[in-house]
């Protein structure tokens, strides 16, 4: 049971402290079942990051960061929003920023809570499967490749 919460917790961790990959090296460490391993590992981080989008959206409320935010709000971003969306902005900006940041910032660019669900629920299992080949691989073997 141990080894099950040590994954989930590293799961439910932004990427940049440890995150999914750290829990698939420990969880293949382990010894654990490959297919439960992945599914546990991707519901963490989409638990997460339901959470994440929670104290986002609450943070709303906060008048004064409202208004900081507010400062930021520029029109380029609601070009952007409105041309690419959702969906763009969690599967290619987790990439480059992570999950955490792109979930506070669509929220903060208007993005409604419930489109972001799908969205991110569809990147989790993305990023379990490729965090899942970087792992088993190796990281140079998988850009050689390339």
């Amino acid at each position: 049971m141990l080894k099950w919460l040590t994954v989930i917790g590293l799961a439910a961790t932004p990427a940049l402290i440890f995150g999914q990959a750290a829990a698939w090296g420990a969880g293949l460490g382990f010894g654990l079942d490959v297919w439960l391993l992945g599914v546990v590992i991707m519901l963490a981080g989409f638990a997460e990051g339901l959470v994440v989008l929670w104290l986002a959206h609450l943070a709303l409320r906060i008048e004064r960061l409202h208004r900081v935010m507010r400062r930021f709000h520029a029109p380029r971003f609601d070009t952007w929003f409105a041309r690419w969306g959702v969906w763009v902005g969690m599967l290619v900006g987790t990439a480059v920023g992570g999950q955490e940041p792109v979930l506070i910032a669509l929220v903060w660019l208007g993005a409604p809570p419930k489109k972001v669900i799908v969205p991110l629920f569809v990147q989790n299992v993305l990023y379990t499967a490729i965090y899942y080949g970087i792992v088993r691989v190796g990281w140079a073997a998988l850009l050689s490749l390339f």
